[in-house]
Order: C-alpha cells, then structure tokens, then sequence
C-alpha cells in the first residue's frame, strides 16, 4: 500500500513538474514573440517598420495571451466584488458616512 502511495506522489510530482516545463516554455516563447516584433526593424515587403506598427504588434501578442485573459478576469471580477459591496453596505446603513475602502 506503501509504494501505490508513492508511486502516487511520483506521479504527481512529474505532473507538476510537466506543467512547470510547459509554462517557462510559453513565457520563453512569449517573451522571444515580443522581442522579435518590437525589434524586428521591416515589415513583410521589406519596409522599414514605423514605431507605431511595432508597438501594435507587441501588444497583439499580450492581449492574444493567457496571462493577459486571466489577469483582466481577475480584474473584472474584484471589481464586480467591490462595487458589490460597496451597493451592500449602503443599503444596509443608508446616510452613514462611506468607510474609507470604499472611497476611490
């Protein structure tokens, strides 16, 4: 029984492993994309790139990203709990003052 649980910790443990590999990977593979358009001095018939058409390349490949999707529903979503709570408390002590986590 032992070494089944073992074996199940070893398991996991190269699936963790697997998944940390796959992730440095992606940012690798992120961080070279960004490098490579905003580096990258010509377009696609040999004109010289303007500062603009690299920058929209650059930020193309954030807003195409994981991180990016993941992080702005993290936003929205402490947002939406904010507001929420803000709305809460002042229907539950409506004319109290707003307590200070509540002022922007």
């Amino acid at each position: 029984r032992q070494t089944e649980k073992a074996d199940n910790i070893k398991g996991v443990d190269e699936q963790m492993l697997e998944m940390q590999m796959a992730r440095d990977q992606m940012t690798k593979g992120l961080n070279k994309a960004i490098m490579l358009a905003a580096f990258s001095g010509r377009d696609e018939n040999g004109q010289p790139k303007s500062c603009w058409a690299a920058l929209s390349e650059v930020f193309l490949v954030i807003v195409q990203s994981r991180h990016f999707e993941l992080t702005s529903a993290f936003l929205i979503m402490s947002n939406a709990v904010c507001v929420g709570a803000d709305v809460d408390y002042g229907i539950r002590y409506p004319g109290d003052d707003v307590p200070a986590v509540f002022r922007a």
